[in-house]
């Protein structure tokens, strides 16, 4: 039985050995991009495994064009961190003066002298936005220097694919992606919602991309790699952390989608596939390569992951909740139900979403979120045309009752009629 299901097996201390000795090692773009979310002595360390298997690295040419497209926002999301700290200071620091002020501490009590407080708090508060300011300065700028790319290019440098030969071969990718998404055929059909971005299409080098399919062309660029190579053994390093890469059973990720073992390993004959994080990679590093990585950076890594995979786990909530949502506000929203009135349209249901925002707050067991939604209706010929389509935002908090999700508070803005 083994023999015709391999893909649901564990691999074995031989199989682990020969990839150890020969693998091919695949860099996902999810990796390049959180290389600048890492601590500075974390990219040091990771960029020196990396190099030390710089002969058995390859990326996709869809993952260089997804990075380079993504590097500048990448760059800017971690910037942006540094005026967001400064806003919570100075946020936190009025609550306590507006705190202090209510209480009238100076009237009404003869022992707490406010003075001091205040003063201990402003030193710290300044001391800690003087720490900041010498940190932004070492940080990644938009317009500056950039060593992490840098480094890149010279690990990359001859270890990138081609680009797709026409536009013909990537749209019979498309042509399949939409066959493979409707039966959830892994990987990519989690990305499905990416088709109402505000940019879902792009052209590069002659090329116009959907962005919906860039897991699966990625896919379909390593099964060519390896067919060319007749290559045996493959890590693929990837830190997207959703379910069409990952074989997750009770919350556990046991390792690829068996699906994706099968295919590789019956159109490029790889026998020996695997996929790692940033976290599972330098721990193997470490076990395997003779790597010396801190474990300090491996818990970096490891921090950088749960965050994105307690985002990941929020959106799938909302995902789950978000036609339940819409029903909702299509029946009971005031200002939803007077959209739908001027248009020329009814029986309106959710045509599609995109998460744009994702938060838990475990303490509080809630969920804040921003969505962009568009809802669609058939049109009515007996009313003046005025679309059957309306796309709002939604800035939502679910909260957990009972062993559900509720949608608590919401706004709504950005709101407009389709035509």
């Amino acid at each position: 039985m083994k023999k015709r299901f391999f893909s649901f097996y564990s691999m074995t201390e031989k199989e682990y050995k020969q990839i150890l000795s020969d693998c091919l090692f695949v860099l996902d773009t999810s990796i390049l991009c959180n290389l600048y979310r890492f601590p500075q002595d974390v990219q040091k360390e990771f960029f020196t495994v990396l190099s030390s298997v710089s002969e058995r690295i390859w990326i996709p040419y869809q993952v260089a064009l997804e990075f380079q497209k993504n590097r500048l926002a990448v760059i800017a999301e971690q910037k942006k961190k540094f005026a967001d700290t400064r806003k919570l200071l100075d946020e936190t620091g009025k609550s306590f003066q507006d705190g202090l002020s209510k209480l009238q501490l100076k009237k009404r009590h003869s022992a707490i002298d406010s003075n001091i407080m205040e003063k201990g708090l402003n030193n710290l508060f300044a001391s800690y936005k003087r720490n900041l300011d010498k940190l932004e300065k070492k940080q990644i700028d938009i317009a500056g220097p950039d060593r992490v790319l840098k480094q890149l290019d010279n690990l990359l440098k001859n270890n990138i694919g081609d680009k797709p030969s026409s536009q013909d071969i990537v749209n019979e990718i498309y042509k399949e992606g939409r066959e493979r998404f409707s039966k959830r055929i892994p990987p990519g059909y989690k990305d499905t919602n990416k088709e109402k971005d505000d940019e879902p299409f792009h052209e590069y080098e002659g090329i116009i991309y959907e962005r919906q399919y860039g897991d699966l062309v990625i896919w379909k660029q390593i099964i060519e790699e390896c067919k060319t190579r007749s290559q045996k053994s493959l890590v693929f390093l990837v830190d997207d952390t959703k379910e069409d890469w990952w074989w997750i059973v009770n919350g556990k990720r046991i390792g690829p989608r068996p699906e994706l073992r099968e295919e590789i390993g019956r159109l490029a004959g790889v026998n020996n596939f695997h996929i790692y994080n940033s976290e599972q990679f330098l721990t193997f590093a470490t076990k395997h390569l003779n790597a010396k990585v801190s474990q300090n950076s491996i818990s970096a890594a490891k921090d950088v992951l749960e965050f994105q995979e307690g985002k990941s786990w929020a959106e799938n909530i909302i995902s789950d909740k978000m036609s339940d949502i819409a029903t909702d506000l299509i029946n009971s929203d005031e200002l939803i139900v007077g959209m739908l009135a001027e248009t020329n349209a009814s029986g309106f249901g959710l045509d599609t979403y995109e998460i744009l925002f994702a938060e838990h707050n475990k303490n509080k067991k809630e969920i804040f979120f921003q969505a962009r939604i568009w809802i669609s209706g058939e049109s009515d010929l007996d009313k003046p045309f005025n679309g059957d389509e309306i796309v709002f935002d939604l800035y939502g908090t679910l909260k957990h009752y009972k062993n559900d999700w509720i949608l608590e508070s919401y706004d709504i803005e950005d709101n407009e009629i389709v035509e």
